[in-house]
């Protein structure tokens, strides 16, 4: 490829890779919060900013999956990274 340093594919892989298990993790963190029903006004802004990390198409498919009362986000398998 004209222009493309292969270094840099592999950075921009690897931002990527680390952007996506942040947001496995705040998903996962946003679950537990949620789950765990605190109606203070500590853990409601808790909650506020952990959606805030999350994208909107994800966190849209999220709240769908937990209107139904499925889980939003679960642990990740031996088979990831």
């Amino acid at each position: 490829m004209v222009g493309i340093d292969p270094i840099d594919i592999s950075q921009r892989a690897l931002i990527v890779e680390l952007s996506m298990n942040q947001m496995i993790e705040n998903l996962i963190g946003l679950q537990a919060l949620e789950v765990s029903d605190e109606e203070s006004p500590s853990g409601l802004a808790r909650i506020k900013e952990m959606r805030q990390r999350i994208p909107v198409p994800v966190l849209l498919h999220y709240d769908r999956l937990r209107v139904r009362g499925k889980k939003g986000g679960g642990p990740r398998s031996k088979w990831s990274l």
